[in-house]
Formats: C-alpha cells, sequence, structure tokens
C-alpha cells in the first residue's frame, strides 16, 4: 500500500464530520499541498499561530560545487536540507479548521496554496494516535542525523589533533636544522623536557646542532641546540 494509501486508510478509520461544537483538541483535520510546499507550508500555518505540522526528516548532502572534491578524492562540504516524511501533507489541529477555509480563500496568498482533505464532501479527522507512527518515524530520523553530526565532530576533532601532531612535527624539524651556537661555559636551561624544568646548566662544548651540558654533580646531557636558550630568557618562555 503506498502511503498516501495508508493516510486515506486513516482518514476513513477516524472520518468525523467536522463541526465546530465538537473539535476536540486530540484531532487533527489533513492539508493537501504539493510536496515542495509541505514544510514551507507547515511552517507558514505555525508560524500564524495555528498548531501546524508535518513530519520531517533532515539528510546531509554535498554542498553545491563538491563534485570536483569527490573526483579528487577530497572530503566534499556537507549541508543538512529537510525533507518531508510524507510529502503533500500536513496535520493541523481540528479546531483551527474555519481559520483555514478563511486562509485558503484569502486572495493575499500569505501562505502557500493548499486545501482542506474531504471524503465524499466531509473533513476526515484523525485522532492523535494515528499519527504515532509518523512520530516515531521523525523522532528516529532525528536520532539518525544527530549521530551523523556527532561522528563528523569526532572525525574533525580527529582531523584537529591529526594537523597539530603534523604542525608540530614540521617545527620540530626546521628548528633541528637551525645552527646555534653557545659559548663554553654560558649558563642555559633546557625547553620541551619537563624532566629538566627549572634546571640550569652550563655549556661545555656546542657543535651547532647540540650542545653537551653540565647540570652539576655527575650529571652531563648531550641536548638539541634548538632546545637550548640562554638562563636569562628563560623567564620569558615560562
Amino acid at each position: 500500500m503506498t502511503m498516501r494509501g495508508d493516510l486515506r486508510s486513516v482518514a476513513q478509520g477516524a472520518a468525523t464530520v467536522a463541526t465546530l461544537a465538537t473539535l476536540p483538541h486530540s484531532r487533527w483535520c489533513i492539508l493537501s499541498t504539493s510536496g515542495g510546499r509541505t514544510l514551507p507550508l507547515a511552517r507558514s500555518l505555525d508560524a500564524a499561530g495555528l498548531d501546524a505540522w508535518a513530519p520531517v526528516r533532515t539528510l546531509r548532502r554535498p554542498m553545491p560545487g563538491q563534485r570536483r572534491a569527490r573526483y579528487l578524492g577530497l572530503r566534499p562540504r556537507m549541508r543538512e536540507i529537510d525533507y518531508a516524511i510524507l510529502p503533500g501533507f500536513v496535520f493541523v489541529g481540528a479546531e483551527h479548521l474555519d481559520d483555514l477555509a478563511r486562509i485558503a480563500l484569502d486572495d493575499a496568498l500569505l501562505h502557500p496554496p493548499f486545501s482542506v482533505f474531504q471524503m465524499a464532501g466531509r473533513v476526515p479527522l484523525i485522532g492523535s494516535a494515528s499519527l504515532d507512527g509518523l512520530r516515531e518515524e521523525e523522532a528516529d530520523a532525528a536520532v539518525a542525523i544527530q549521530a551523523q553530526r556527532d561522528a563528523e565532530t569526532r572525525a574533525q576533532a580527529q582531523r584537529a589533533r591529526a594537523e597539530q601532531m603534523r604542525t608540530d612535527r614540521a617545527r620540530r624539524t626546521a628548528l633541528r636544522r637551525e645552527r646555534r651556537d653557545f659559548e663554553q661555559g654560558a649558563r642555559v636551561a633546557v625547553l620541551d623536557m619537563p624532566s629538566m624544568a627549572g634546571m640550569i646548566g652550563s655549556v661545555e662544548s656546542s657543535s651547532g646542532t647540540k650542545a653537551t651540558i653540565h647540570f652539576g654533580g655527575s650529571l652531563t646531557m648531550e641536548i638539541e641546540a634548538w632546545q637550548v636558550i640562554p638562563a636569562p630568557l628563560l623567564d620569558g618562555h615560562a
């Protein structure tokens, strides 16, 4: 059975002659519109104060112009697009039937065009429970898109960490290429080595890329020159 057939069955099973004296708030009427106008109509009526609803699912799609990125094996930029789960139909609280009749006949076209769904000259009303299946489908779609968002957030964090690691490696590689000469006996400190934090040593020898430093007692170490700074500069790197 098609979705339209399902909706007709629901309407037939819950068909009621719509009279203003007997419209409980738990009943809904059905509006018909074109598929592309489904969500704009629901949002427009809801903004106007009518209790309008159309179940929606959000899907991620590549942004325009991203086809080349795919061909190049790059990650395309994505956007989120809302789609109607039941295109062509909007549900409105039955208490708004008078308002809907007035809006449908209004030439001002303040809302996308629509008609009130009728059967045999009657306006069928459906109970709130009849929409539970659509509500569940909408809720499942919301869970699915949130899972995709969370996965993308984690992927972005991983890419950021990887990029930072590449940046750090590039920085260290560039620093290792630099030559630094230190005078014998110069007082120095060491950067980027937590175990040496706060320790001051004296240079015993320097080769441009490395320096041999004595820290007192029997502790003498060979340190890469890019990690060595004159002791008076230590405070500026804290």
